[in-house]
């Protein structure tokens, strides 16, 4: 994987983790046992599916949202805000620097990196 030259450990443990669904969710928790609840524990009642735990969950959506006007204000440059981008830091329709590109993936590694820590949570900060 091209993106993954030279980088941290812990960034491309992050990357694998999310790519390989290392992560569980309520939808796979309660497939091991039906006594977890399938919903999404950060409040929004939907089923907590992989794509919904990382981005379609309107708490996770909120800070996916802060975090590209965040990335806005850093580099002046609009990125439409997709799980592509966001999950897998895709850029390859942006037309930009490879350091500004290196830029905006570090930046987006390290969202994942809080939603990762705050996996379990019922409340995602969305405030940067």
């Amino acid at each position: 994987m091209r993106i993954l030259k030279n980088i941290s450990i812990r960034i491309k443990e992050n990357y694998y983790k999310v790519v390989w669904r290392w992560y569980l969710t309520p939808i796979r928790l309660n497939q091991i046992d039906k006594k977890y609840s399938k919903k999404c524990w950060r409040g929004c009642q939907e089923n907590g599916t992989y794509i919904h735990m990382w981005w379609s969950c309107k708490y996770v959506q909120k800070f996916w949202e802060n975090v590209f006007k965040e990335i806005k204000g850093i580099t002046k440059i609009e990125i439409i805000g997709r799980p592509e981008i966001a999950l897998l830091s895709f850029m390859d329709n942006i037309q930009v620097s490879k350091e500004l590109k290196e830029l905006i993936a570090n930046l987006l590694t390290a969202a994942r990196l809080l939603i990762a820590k705050k996996w379990k949570a019922t409340i995602l900060l969305v405030n940067l």
